[in-house]
């Protein structure tokens, strides 16, 4: 993956994302750096983590649902937000 930094901010060149249907997931890499953890920023998103604690990827489960900007039940048809 190149990178380049700029201060302390690294600016990345190109990415990879993919879309696993099947699964509903959505997963961003940045960086093509070895996963050491991981942080559930929100629910269904997570930040991967390299062994520096840096973020090198991001996935989303639920990801169509998330893309909607509502969230799926357990038989898959997105939930309403209150209105």
């Amino acid at each position: 993956m190149n990178m380049r930094k700029v201060g302390k901010v690294h600016i990345m060149n190109k990415g990879h994302m993919a879309y696993f249907e099947k699964d509903d997931v959505l997963h961003f890499a940045i960086s093509d750096e070895t996963e050491a953890g991981s942080v559930e920023v929100s629910p269904n998103v997570t930040a991967e983590l390299n062994a520096k604690g840096e973020s090198i990827g991001i996935e989303i489960l639920n990801a169509s649902g998330f893309a909607r900007g509502g969230e799926k039940n357990a038989e898959g048809v997105p939930e309403q937000s209150p209105g």
